[in-house]
Formats: structure tokens, C-alpha cells, sequence
């Protein structure tokens, strides 16, 4: 008995022969008009096997009808068959204007259909259509696990539709696929573990190699470190090889000791001496010492020549201390360079004295005395190094302490009524006066600025 009858327009036979193909393949009886032999009765033939097939295939194409130049209406008249024996499954292999009433029935596009297409929803929903009428149901679902290829689907399949004809074939392929699945879940355990095996080995090696770059370092840094030591070692041992051969004497030694180490120890001072204090200073040390020789003149005191003296040494001596007390306090000397200076101005008071007494008493002697000791005491300081005497700033102050002097010379000639031995200590006083306006002079034209490093 034909399960399916095939309705279609001669035009479409190479497409209705993949559909007649693929219903075979599921074990259905398949019949269309491709089967007719020449001189046979078309019409009994047709109308036997449409009167007994348990579906109606209808195939729609424009051609099928009148408007698309049909005929005979035979495609028709085979559909209205199978809808009036409620048999009728209808699809449309190309794009149809369907007329009345045939437009009002269900039909599923295959159109775009192959038997190797991947997208089978509509064929499988033509598989069920057909399968529940020729009392098979499920081919669906056959023709969606058989391209599945799951053991999993078949095997169920199977199970549901035990009685179909597919079902036996279905079981022994789901035990081939449920066998191959094995076999392929070992291959990949097994590639699995050879994975597993090989990157323990990389790590086992990886790790092997770190150890030995590790040891390889350990073993430079320790080169290194050696010959380093080395080296050090070696250098050491010249440094004091050049020292033993280019020792100097030990006095020369220590002087160059001191000479590298002073500046480091020594304390940086800034002396603020200004041309007034020079002048308070020495004004006070000329006040004291003008005091001391004229009350003994008036008293009669220096009428000899020791008495003289020895007022001309005291009386520098007073003089002499404020200007040395000026320079240490305001850190221009050490303390041993103040009293050298303090102690110079009674000598070069005494020596001034000695030299005027040898010669004669008169006024240009004692201007030129005092000239003299002005400029001694000058060389005093520039040996002591107590301020910094430069060339300009010293030319002002030995010429001002020369027109001083040469002006005291000429007022103690004017005013002077005879000079003796008695005169002595007044000599001290014919430098003083010069050396301490020279000496102002000096710091006025060298203005306070750093001083020496003591």
C-alpha cells in the first residue's frame, strides 16, 4: 500500500525526485508519475495509487494553476482529493499566488530545501505531518537526532518509537555513536594525561634550568666578590707603597697637616672697625698719654733726660693698650698678636726717643721722629697681619699720616720755645697723633669687610 502519493507539475520532477529520495530513505512508499512506462493507462494508474496512499503530497508552483497556465488542473484535482479524504500535506517549492481556496490551507515552504541543508525545521515539520498520517509518528524527531549523531537521542528515539521500522537501526547506530564517544572520551584523556605528563616534564625542566641560572649568579656574584677583594687588596698595598716613597720630612708633614685642616677648623670672623672707633680708640690712648706727659712737665718731672724716657715709654704704653684691646675684641687679632702690639708702641716710642737724643733736640727732628714712628708702627701692623692692608688703602694712610705729622712739626716749631732732653716724652705724642689719623684713614678708605681666618 503507498504511503505517499506525490502531486506536482512535470517542470519540478528533479526537485520532487530529492523529496521522493528523502521519504524513501525513512522507509516510507513513495509514488509519482515517474514511474509510468510508455503505453500504459496514466489515468488508472494515478487514480489507484491516490485512492490508496495514506498521504497526499501536493507540491505548489505557479504553474498549478490557471493564471500560471495550467490546463488540465490535474495537480489540482489531485490536491482536492487528498483534502477530501483528509490526507493532504501541501508545500510550496517556489513562490505561488495561490488561488482560492487553496490559499486558506496550510502548506510549509521548501522552497529553499536540499536534502544536505543544515537548517531542517521546516522538513522535519513535513516529516511529522506525513509521519502521523501513514502511522508513523516521530519522523521529526528521527531526522533531528540522526543529524545529531548523539548515541544519547538515538537511543531515546529508539525507546519512544519501538515499533517503528527505523528503531532497530536506530539502536545499533546509537551503540556506534555511544562507542565512538567512548573512544573518543579515552583519546582525550588519554591526550589529556600526555598533556598533563609533557608539562610536568616542561615545568620539572623549566625549574631545573632556574636552579642552575641560579647557581650560575651565586657563583659570579662570588667571582666577582673575590676579585674585588682583590683589587681592593691591590690598591691598598700601592696606596701604601707611594705613601712610604713620597714621605715627607715629619716638620713639613705637620705644617701640611695644618695648612689642610685650618681652613676646616678655623673660625670664619668679620671685623666691623670703622674709622670712628679708630679715632675713639686712639683719641683715648692720646688723651691718657697727653695727661701723663704734661702734668709731669708741669710738676717739673722731665727736665732730665731719663725721666723723659721713661714718660715717653708709659705714656705709648697707654696709648697703645685701647687700639690693641679694639683689634681683639672685634676679632681682627688673636690675643698674642694684641699684646705684640701693645708691646711694640713703648719700643718704638723708646727707639724714636734713643735716635732724637743722639742727634739733637730740634723741631724737624722731632717731626721726623714722629714721621718715623708713625711708619713703624704701620709696619708693626702689616707683619701682624691684624687688617688687611692693601695698596691704595695703605697709600692714604701714610700720606695722611706724613701731612699730620709734617702739620705737628710745624705747630711745635711755631710754638715750641726750645727743645731738651726733657722733650723726650712729649716725642711720643708727634707720632702718636699721625699714626692714629693715618690708621683712620686707613679703615675709611677700606671699609669693614671679611676679615683673615684666625
Amino acid at each position: 500500500m503507498t504511503d505517499v502519493f506525490i502531486s506536482y507539475k512535470h517542470r519540478m520532477m528533479p526537485r520532487v525526485a530529492e523529496i521522493a529520495a528523502a521519504l524513501r530513505e525513512l522507509g516510507l512508499d513513495v509514488w509519482y508519475d515517474a514511474g509510468l512506462v510508455s503505453g500504459s493507462d496514466y489515468a488508472d494508474a494515478i487514480s489507484k495509487h491516490l485512492r490508496a496512499a495514506k498521504c497526499v503530497l501536493v507540491c505548489w508552483t505557479n504553474d498549478a494553476f490557471p493564471h500560471g497556465g495550467d490546463k488540465n488542473g490535474w495537480v489540482r484535482g489531485e490536491a482536492e482529493k487528498g483534502r477530501d479524504r483528509d490526507v493532504l500535506v501541501a508545500v510550496m517549492l517556489e513562490e505561488t499566488d495561490l488561488d482560492p481556496p487553496w490559499n486558506m490551507v496550510h502548506y510549509e515552504r521548501l522552497i529553499d530545501w536540499t536534502p544536505a541543508s543544515t537548517d531542517r525545521a521546516v522538513w522535519q515539520r513535513v516529516l511529522n505531518a506525513i509521519g502521523a498520517l501513514v502511522g508513523r509518528p516521530g519522523l521529526g524527531e528521527y531526522d533531528r537526532a540522526s543529524r545529531a549523531a548523539s548515541s544519547a537521542e538515538l537511543s531515546d528515539w529508539a525507546r519512544s518509537h519501538g515499533d517503528d521500522p527505523l528503531a532497530a537501526g536506530a539502536r545499533i547506530r546509537a551503540k556506534e555513536l555511544y562507542l565512538a564517544e567512548a573512544a573518543a572520551r579515552f583519546e582525550a584523556e588519554e591526550a589529556g594525561q600526555a598533556e598533563d605528563v609533557a608539562r610536568k616534564a616542561k615545568e620539572a625542566a623549566d625549574a631545573e634550568r632556574r636552579r642552575a641560572d641560579q647557581q650560575a649568579a651565586s657563583a659570579r656574584l662570588a667571582r666577582e666578590a673575590a676579585e674585588r677583594a682583590e683589587r681592593d687588596a691591590r690598591d691598598e698595598a700601592e696606596d701604601t707603597k707611594r705613601a712610604s716613597a713620597d714621605r715627607i720630612p715629619q716638620g713639613q708633614q705637620a705644617r701640611g697637616i695644618r695648612n689642610a685642616i685650618e681652613p676646616v677648623l678655623s673660625v670664619q670672623r668679620t671685623h666691623s672697625v670703622s674709622a670712628m672707633d679708630i679715632l675713639v680708640a686712639g683719641g683715648l690712648g692720646l688723651v691718657a698719654c697727653a695727661i701723663l706727659i704734661f702734668s709731669a712737665a708741669a710738676s717739673g718731672a722731665m727736665e732730665d733726660q731719663a725721666p723723659g724716657i721713661t714718660f715717653a715709654i708709659v705714656g705709648t704704653s697707654l696709648y697703645g693698650l685701647p687700639l690693641a684691646w679694639l683689634f681683639w675684641r672685634r676679632k681682627l687679632m688673636r690675643a698674642w698678636q694684641a699684646i705684640i702690639l701693645a708691646v711694640a708702641m713703648p719700643v718704638i716710642a723708646l727707639g724714636s726717643a734713643v735716635a732724637a737724643s743722639s742727634v739733637g733736640y730740634s723741631s724737624a727732628l722731632f717731626g721726623a721722629a714722629g714721621l718715623a714712628g708713625a711708619i713703624a708702627s704701620f709696619a708693626v701692623l702689616a707683619a701682624l697681619r691684624g687688617i688687611p692692608l692693601m695698596g691704595r688703602s695703605l697709600a692714604i694712610a701714610a700720606a695722611t699720616s706724613a701731612v699730620c705729622g709734617v702739620a705737628i712739626a710745624g705747630l711745635v716749631a711755631v710754638l715750641g720755645s726750645g727743645f731738651g732732653p726733657g722733650s723726650l716724652g712729649a716725642l711720643t705724642l708727634t707720632w702718636q697723633i699721625p699714626f692714629t689719623v693715618g690708621l683712620a684713614a686707613l679703615f675709611l678708605a677700606q671699609p669693614a669687610r671679611s676679615a683673615r681666618s684666625i
